[in-house]
């Protein structure tokens, strides 16, 4: 039985001593708490300008293009001049500098509960923002001396992405007291290949400099060194297979993931995220600096299909040339496809600009999806305005449970689906990804979110449409094999998993699949049907 439970990132076990993250910033709210309102002002125009600093630097540093874009829509927040705007009626309202800067956050968070599946650590974001801030402006340095030798174990409560940005070499693990599956410290674990556990909870008995185990694979943490059996890679020990039963596909949304997803051998792109192309822009993209962006994706992207996502955008991963307002659940508001609504012109132009985009490369399969359809009228409405324009690969993404009825009477001009698993467990679960005490519903190894994938996949079948998956269920290297057994045809992981997902293609047979999805769904809870899994598999 594990010393600390959590969810598990990765499949290697590591051993190592904890480096123990602690913060306060209470020192720094007492520096500020007296400042006159004219230097007050002038400490946070420069508290902007060195976090502002901190976070350019860890971009062009940084090797990893997830973590890459992470950043950049962290600095989009922090450099939004209505963040400053409202700090600076703050304290022209009496508010000492802090506070201003804590109740200006606040303000914003209050309006952003329930985050998109890419940006869902958005609160989050903010609030390591004005922590940040608050350190700048008060004169203290935030930034985190990891060793450079021996092997380390994070722990922490949780970790932003700017302080994973400077893990250096020695770092082996992550334990942290918040997050979930699709928490960013998850993501970017699962991205740089780094053993996590995450969402433990109470991580107050781990002490600094103490030697502990990770065994991501079982969602345990122990005290000491462990021998953890059945370690490694599980498909390292099976045969090649004569014919691969799935397409291991990339998730794309800048030209360096396009040259990482290739280099992974991956078999073509599953998710273009186009909107990750547009987070700085002020300024509506005419179609053809749309095609120019697309084209400089595209000639860097792997052999094989290659699925457009439209803008998946809203007020929760804002786009400055969409104009819109704030919304008090931007997560159940006008978001993805639904943004077609009030800016219908900019979509007719952005298929148009992927349709021409396509022409170019006449030897590429280019395919189009839409984000966040509800119902069979909202995906006729898409799926007419694409055909008209000459796609003949066309899909919707299944995210908003109310279209799984659907599917099996769904219009012949709709050729696949793709299953988004970070949305699609959001609104099945009525879960907030922010909310530590509910991340257990977001593992996506619930039985509940199997059997629902399972019946996407039985439903499709009657219409003759191939799903795919590319929610970061996709990244998980165990649970792929459940996902093709129960149907699911492509997999679409970020780029530092998709090397596995083309090494386990290669050696997953029909039955193994089959045998690793019936015991999933007969499982009683998601850690029951991961262990089970496992067994399975690592006997084989």
């Amino acid at each position: 039985m594990a010393d600390i439970a959590g969810y598990g990132v990765g499949d290697q076990p590591v051993i190592g001593r904890i480096f123990l993250v602690q913060r306060n910033n209470l020192d720094s709210q007492i520096i500020l708490a007296s400042l006159p309102k004219k230097e007050a002002l002038a400490k946070l125009t420069e508290a902007i300008q060195i976090v502002a600093s901190d976070f350019s630097n860890s971009i062009n540093t940084s090797q990893d293009s997830t973590l890459q874009e992470i950043l950049r829509a962290q600095l989009a927040i922090l450099t939004d001049p209505e963040l400053s705007s409202v700090i600076i009626d703050f304290i022209n309202s009496g508010a000492s500098l802090s506070s201003a800067i804590d109740s200006a956050i606040n303000d914003f968070t209050s309006l952003l509960v329930g985050g998109s599946a890419e940006f869902e650590a958005r609160i989050a974001d903010l609030k390591e923002i004005g922590s940040r801030l608050i350190d700048a402006a008060a004169g203290k340095s935030r930034k985190l001396q990891f060793p450079t030798e021996g092997e380390w174990i994070v722990v922490s409560d949780d970790l932003s992405p700017l302080e994973t940005s400077q893990f250096t070499s020695a770092i082996k693990g992550v334990v942290t007291r918040d997050g979930g599956p699709t928490s960013h410290t998850a993501i970017v674990c699962r991205q740089l290949r780094i053993s996590a556990v995450v969402g433990c909870g109470d991580i107050s008995k781990l002490l600094s400099n103490e030697l502990i185990t990770l065994d991501p694979a079982d969602n345990a943490v122990y005290f000491g060194e462990r021998t953890i059996e059945n370690s490694g890679p599980w498909w390292k020990k099976l045969p090649i297979q004569k014919k691969s039963i799935f397409r291991p596909l990339g998730n794309v949304g800048s030209v360096k993931d396009a040259d990482l997803v290739r280099s992974s051998q991956a078999q073509g792109v599953g998710l273009l995220r186009t909107e990750l192309l547009f987070l700085d822009h002020k300024n509506e993209p005419s179609v053809e600096e749309q095609i120019k962006i697309y084209s400089e994706v595209v000639s860097h992207c792997p052999g094989g299909e290659i699925i457009f996502r439209t803008l998946d955008a809203g007020t929760d991963k804002p786009i400055p040339f969409l104009g819109l307002g704030k919304e008090e659940n931007p997560a159940l508001g006008l978001r993805g496809q639904r943004i077609s609504w009030i800016r219908p012109k900019f979509y007719e132009n952005q298929l148009l600009a992927i349709r021409e985009t396509g022409a170019k490369f006449s030897n590429r399969k280019i395919s189009v999806m839409a984000p966040m359809i509800a119902n069979k009228e909202e995906a006729i409405s898409f799926a007419n305005s694409a055909s008209r324009l000459g796609f003949d690969s066309i899909g919707i993404m299944v995210e908003v449970p109310s279209i799984i009825e659907e599917i099996s009477t769904l219009p012949e001009n709709i050729h696949f689906l793709s299953i988004g698993t970070n949305d699609l467990s959001q609104y099945l679960f009525a879960a907030d990804r922010q909310n530590s005490s509910v991340a257990h519903l977001l593992n996506p190894w619930q039985p509940i979110l199997l059997k629902t994938i399972s019946r996407i996949c039985n439903l499709s079948k009657t219409r003759g449409i191939k799903v795919g998956i590319c929610g970061e269920a996709a990244s998980d290297t165990l649970l792929s094999a459940v996902l093709i057994g129960l149907g699911v045809e492509s997999l679409s992981a970020g780029a530092g998993a998709v090397s596995d997902l083309v090494a386990i293609s290669q050696v997953l047979s029909p039955s193994q699949a089959e045998a690793a999805a019936n015991i999933a769904l007969n499982s009683i809870s998601a850690i029951d049907a991961q262990r089970s899994v496992r067994n399975l598999l690592s006997s084989k």
